[in-house]
């Protein structure tokens, strides 16, 4: 007897916990959803086609998609190295740091970008080795190539400069 009120009880609070969970989602906007969805394949999109017009080297009209897809995804990572490295086409280095960094906080030790199966976390420690070496901070460019060779290496700015060069020539 005390086995089958136990088992009423446990039903009746299931169907309670059932009932109150199908009201509350009435209220949702599952239009929002697709819409969602929708703006994450276009921003694949233009992420992809962005890293096609880079490697043309059309980098104006590349830079005009990333800017598109990190006003709506700022922390975007693709969308981040792909734009730090414009910036360091253009010899703007503040804003080139500024990208790679955010690029470097949100991606994970096994991250590949979507746009390019050879850009990888490395590629980003490369592109802030890079800027750093460029602004003639050699000590942090140094230390964003033993990030890369996995070394603890501590190069003259010569030296640096041609191991930069020659990690960019390689996949990484």
């Amino acid at each position: 007897m005390k086995n089958n009120y136990i088992q009423t009880l446990f039903l009746r609070i299931l169907a309670i916990a059932v009932s109150i969970c199908i009201f509350s989602c009435s209220d949702r906007d599952f239009d929002n959803t697709l819409t969602v969805t929708e703006e994450l394949v276009d921003q694949a999109d233009s992420i992809k086609k962005a890293g096609l017009l880079i490697e043309e080297g059309d980098l104006g009209e590349a830079f005009d998609l990333m800017s598109n897809v990190l006003s709506a995804e700022p922390s975007n990572i693709d969308a981040n190295i792909a734009l730090a490295g414009i910036y360091l086409a253009r010899d703007q280095f503040t804003k080139a740091l500024d990208a790679a960094n955010r690029a470097f906080i949100n991606a994970s030790q096994d991250y590949v970008s979507s746009f390019n199966p050879h850009v990888n976390k490395k590629t980003i420690h490369l592109i802030l080795a890079q800027t750093y070496y460029c602004i003639g901070d050699f000590n942090r460019s140094n230390d964003q190539v033993r990030q890369i060779i996995n070394k603890n290496v501590n190069l003259t700015p010569e030296g640096l400069g041609m191991e930069i060069e020659r990690l960019a020539r390689k996949d990484l």
